[in-house]
């Protein structure tokens, strides 16, 4: 019976000490899976990415696979579905960094958190059509839309602009934007840098006084001629109050 009872008590620690292996292994491997998706970059290099309006969650995985390798793509895709990025991605334009983790680029993309754009306007502008194309291209509103705002009176008067003072809103200069911004938000962005520009002395270098322009660089020169082209009667305007 004593050599029976040992056995047993030999099969049972062999028993425990087997089960206790198995939890501390589960244990490191879960361990090793958050690490992975919480701490660990996932990416072996940057993206840029662009979301719309419902996209899904397999198009933007496809667009970083086409920038940069994703070195465990099945945790990238199981977290995206963890987050629900199937009913919750917000739009935006996004940077995936190399030393970004699975987890901080789903919740980037749930919770909007954008990196900004530069809009850029310079070169022909002389027809609205070309000044909504222009914005067209760079930020998520269509040219449709832009082109409606140019005729809603009421918008435009809340700028202080008309139709027929169309250009006083736009200066030719880069501007960092978020890429949803609509195009309320890009007007006033615009209004804010026109009322910036047309200061005192401006309108006095503008008007001709004191022959400034014959003093300064010539690339000076013209990009003050630039500007003044593209605000045109906006110039008029206040030169006018």
């Amino acid at each position: 019976d004593g050599a029976v009872g040992s056995g047993r008590r030999f099969w049972v620690t062999i028993r425990d000490t087997l089960a206790l292996l198995l939890v501390a292994v589960l244990l490191a491997f879960f361990a090793f899976m958050w690490l992975l998706d919480n701490r660990f970059s996932n990416f072996e290099g940057g993206a840029e990415l662009y979301v719309r309006p419902g996209d899904r969650p397999e198009s933007v995985i496809d667009s970083i696979a086409a920038q940069t390798k994703i070195k465990h793509p099945k945790r990238l895709e199981r977290v995206f579905a963890n987050y629900s990025l199937d009913r919750l991605m917000q739009p935006g334009h996004y940077r995936v960094g190399s030393h970004m983790p699975s987890v901080y680029v789903a919740r980037m993309l749930r919770h909007g958190w954008q990196s900004p754009v530069n809009l850029v306007l310079s070169g022909t502008l002389r027809r609205p059509c070309d000044i909504a194309r222009k914005i067209s291209r760079q930020m998520m509103v269509d040219s449709a839309t832009v082109m409606a705002a140019f005729e809603d009176d009421a918008l435009l008067a809340r700028l202080g602009a008309s139709r027929t003072t169309l250009f006083s809103l736009f200066m030719p200069d880069t501007y960092e934007m978020y890429w949803t911004d609509d195009i309320g938000k890009i007007l006033e962005r615009q209004k804010k840098a026109v009322d910036a520009f047309w200061t005192e002395e401006n309108l006095a270098l503008a008007a001709g006084k004191g022959g400034w322009l014959a003093h300064v660089s010539r690339s000076d020169r013209q990009d003050f001629r630039d500007r003044l082209a593209l605000l045109g009667m906006g110039l008029e305007n206040r030169m006018d109050h």
